[in-house]
């Protein structure tokens, strides 16, 4: 039996996810290096062919034109393959790509093809282009030329889990919107409704309403699985520049003075977890707020949140501090990533920028602590 496009998109990114569970959780089969480094191959291969049919899916349904992804069909023989494809997609009720892609004779557009066709076809963001091209090379990094990465672990897994939130927060959604037949591809359930998730298999549509399919697992990787362990490899990196920001955040901790206008204004500071990244728990006798950091892999920015509201961004390349006055929520994770949003802050007004010391740090955790002091005493 052929796959349909999508169907065969489906089928790669659930090869891919399986492949990158793999590696990434450690399971029993995949501890030897060996092992390891096979399934990053298949993963990351996999992984842009998925892509690959994604984009063309996409561009086929926004140009309305089956042979936009097909080479050379005014010629022959291919012109001929297209006349017979066009009698079968009439006579079967099938889509003109789908039966054309029956016949091995016919060449579509390479990956790097597919993307810039995609990239002129949408307003393509910077994140979303840079996630797309670097696919591509890691692909051919890892697959031609045998580097695997184990000297910067966490470019690599920042390039799987920059992919999984393009798929999941641009492609996908494109997708739906231009054609909604998609949407039973992508759900992929059996005769009962019953779909395969993380946790094994399930019904198609959970108690919370929300469909679960890979797309859960690549929301749930996005959200909460992901963060801790990208966080600790990008903090190992130099070239990432985090450590500055850590040095800072140590020198909050061990001044004397920052610590007791802390103590005595409810605020706790402290480490996450085992990491040297900097939480504040303020607490009164009634209430307990956290501000916790989010780390965007693609940026190399850590952002502060409050309850969702940005209190302060650190992009670690500048080693800046970005202080919000406004109520701002940064749409990290399940939303599609603004371009170096605190820029176009600072250009409104609504934040500003310091430089990063311990002296501006305490400056604007101070103000957040003074700001909960309000809040909670009205």
């Amino acid at each position: 039996m052929k796959f349909t496009i999508l169907e065969n998109a489906v089928n790669s990114l659930d090869i891919a996810i399986e492949n990158f569970q793999l590696f990434y959780y450690g399971e029993e089969d995949s501890l030897s290096a060996y092992s390891d480094s096979k399934h990053k191959k298949i993963s990351l291969s996999f992984l842009e062919n998925a892509i690959e049919l994604l984009l063309k899916a996409i561009i086929i349904e926004k140009t309305k034109d089956s042979l936009s992804i097909f080479l050379k069909t005014d010629r022959e023989p291919f012109k001929q393959i297209v006349d017979e494809a066009r009698e079968l997609s009439e006579k079967n009720g099938l889509k003109l790509e789908d039966c054309l892609i029956q016949n091995t004779s016919m060449k579509t557009i390479t990956y790097t093809q597919s993307v810039r066709y995609y990239e002129g076809l949408f307003e393509v963001d910077e994140k979303v282009r840079g996630v797309l091209g670097k696919l591509g090379n890691y692909r051919n990094a890892i697959t031609h030329l045998g580097i695997d990465f184990t000297d910067k672990p966490d470019e690599l897994l920042c390039c799987f889990t920059e992919t999984f939130d393009v798929i999941f927060n641009n492609l996908y959604p494109e997708l739906l919107e231009l054609d909604e037949e998609a949407r039973y591809y992508f759900e992929d359930c059996d005769e009962d409704f019953m779909v395969r998730t993380p946790e094994g298999v399930d019904s198609l549509v959970g108690e919370d309403g929300y469909y679960n399919n890979f797309f859960d697992f690549t929301h749930e990787l996005l959200t909460d699985l992901s963060q801790e362990i990208i966080m600790d490899l990008c903090s190992k990196n130099p070239d990432k520049r985090i450590l500055k920001f850590f040095k800072t955040c140590e020198k909050i901790r061990s001044h004397t003075d920052y610590m007791e206008y802390f103590k005595e204004n409810n605020l706790d500071i402290q480490k996450e977890g085992d990491t040297e990244w900097l939480l504040c728990e303020y607490a009164n006798s009634t209430e307990t707020t956290y501000l916790a950091p989010v780390y965007s892999s693609y940026y190399n920015a850590t952002i502060y949140f409050d309850d969702s509201q940005v209190v302060f961004i650190v992009p670690h390349y500048e080693n800046k501090i970005y202080h919000y006055m406004e109520t701002i929520k940064y749409p990290v994770l399940e939303e599609p990533e603004n371009v170096r949003q605190w820029e176009k802050d600072l250009e409104d007004g609504k934040c500003r920028a310091l430089k990063l010391s311990a002296k501006n740090l305490f400056e604007v955790l101070k103000s957040w602590c003074e700001e909960m002091n309000d809040i909670l005493a009205d």
